[in-house]
């Protein structure tokens, strides 16, 4: 019952489609790049400072057990369509133009959208390809750097080019990217609050992703301190969205979602709950895909937190039951809305394990199928751990099996029996341009020494004749 007390209030006078209405909740969502949640202090995190990321853990809902993929692209359709990698990933960088988005079923349903930050969803440098355009997946206004990644390829700290429907606005002297980004979705935020419509605010950051360069007015002697001043930025843009949120008068109308998505960079170590972490980011291990996954929204969330497994398919269909609750889901979404977990209720047919197809087609990572639960997990070529004890998945589990051990396999072995596709075999666009790039200087090596040869002998021959 006090779930559907909630919906009503976040839904009261829900309009048709294509109205406009204040009463429907705004959305922010604020993506993270390589982040961990080893990273964050509400998480357990010793090494950094997040006090404004703390403080909407404290008043809204944290999520204990929330996984993305262990890779930006692949994590990112996922986020933006609802359904697992093995249904729609298919190139780094890549987002199919025909796969609907959470921000095209809002627009439809009379939403103001906008993005700001790293977008990366139409090509890669090494494909020329022809993916999702932002205004294809339904943002209608953007401030996004490497839309195109085959035909940006300025730094997304210093002085970025950012791609707006009105064209590329070069960075100039000074320019911070993170600073340009935030100040861009605080703008629509403003502009958006006495509208009378409803709008949503999407970020992907670029933060706190490589390289480690320092921050303005921070002088960092080494990466890790470089790191950890990235994160203190961070958290600071974070802080500000919530203060324009309040500023604006719109903070209790608006659902705010801070998501990592994946694992740290693997060049830094954090401490965790007093144990050192290396960044997880490409890997399958659990601090590959374990994300921070934290929801505010004061006056109508109950400050919680959660153990259950989520994912970020989930986050398309809590939007779309908030936001535009008459449209249908689109087909094979995988997820689940999250509103009966955000609104304090037990679930007790909620999912009691995830699935993951990684297959990241993009440098040397090793691709993997498995399912997991918080304590289990078992690949499909049948290695299976226990992840709480052993992290690292340093030493696989033998038969015979303890009782507990052997009902989590079977029910794993489930899982994955149910799941779709397979692993592509595809070799990444990375390794296939070093392959032909070592080939090419091999050839050219060979030419090189062969002309020497021929140069060589003749001359000798010369001396020879004349001699």
């Amino acid at each position: 019952m006090y779930r559907f007390f909630l919906l009503f209030l976040a839904l009261l006078a829900a309009p048709s489609l294509g109205a406009t209405t204040q009463e429907r909740p705004n959305f922010v969502v604020i993506l993270a790049d390589d982040l961990g949640v080893e990273t964050v202090g509400a998480y357990g995190g010793e090494s950094y400072r997040t006090p404004h990321i703390d403080r909407l853990a404290a008043e809204g809902v944290r999520f204990d057990n929330a996984h993305a993929t262990p890779l930006c692209t692949p994590t990112r359709v996922m986020l933006l369509t609802g359904k697992e990698s093995w249904r729609n990933y298919s190139d780094f960088g890549y987002l199919d133009p025909a796969e609907p988005t959470f921000a095209q079923r809002l627009a439809e349903a009379g939403y103001a959208t906008f993005a700001a930050g790293k977008w990366q969803l139409v090509s890669n440098k090494y494909q020329d390809l022809d993916g999702a355009t932002p205004s294809a997946a339904g943002f209608a206004d953007y401030a996004l750097w490497q839309v195109r990644a085959s035909e940006d390829e300025t730094d997304r700290y210093d002085r970025p080019t950012i791609q707006t429907p009105a064209g590329p606005e070069p960075g100039r002297e000074g320019d911070y990217g993170p600073a340009r980004f935030a100040a861009s979705i605080q703008r629509f935020i403003r502009n958006s609050a006495g509208s009378g419509r409803p709008f949503l605010a999407y970020y992907p950051m670029v933060l706190p992703h490589r390289p480690f360069s320092a921050p303005p007015g921070t002088h960092g002697a080494d990466r890790q301190q470089r790191f950890a001043d990235m994160m203190v930025y961070m958290d600071t843009v974070v802080g500000d969205i919530r203060a324009t949120l309040e500023e604006a008068g719109v903070a209790d109308n608006t659902l705010l979602l801070f998501i990592g998505d994946n694992g740290t960079d693997h060049k830094i170590t954090s401490r965790w709950r007093g144990q050192e972490v290396p960044g997880g980011k490409a890997t399958s291990l659990d601090s590959g895909t374990h994300v921070p996954f934290i929801a505010w929204w004061p006056g109508r969330l109950p400050p919680n937190h959660r153990a259950e497994l989520v994912s970020l398919v989930d986050v398309l269909p809590t939007l779309l039951e908030l936001g535009a609750p008459q449209q249908a889901l689109p087909a094979e979404v995988d997820g689940r809305s999250l509103w009966p977990l955000l609104a304090g209720e037990t679930v007790s047919d909620w999912r009691d394990s995830l699935f993951m197809h990684y297959d990241p087609r993009w440098s040397d990572n090793v691709p993997a199928r498995y399912a997991f639960d918080t304590r289990w997990k078992l690949y499909e070529d049948g290695r299976f751990y226990n992840i709480a004890d052993d992290p690292l998945e340093e030493q696989a589990l033998d038969a015979p099996l303890s009782d507990a051990a052997e009902a989590a396999r079977l029910r794993l072995q489930q899982r994955l029996d149910a799941a779709g596709g397979e692993l592509s075999g595809v070799l990444s666009p990375q390794s296939q341009y070093r392959r032909e790039r070592d080939r090419r200087r091999a050839l050219i090596a060979i030419g090189v020494l062969a002309l020497w040869g021929l140069w060589y002998g003749r001359r000798r021959y010369l001396r020879a004749t004349l001699s």
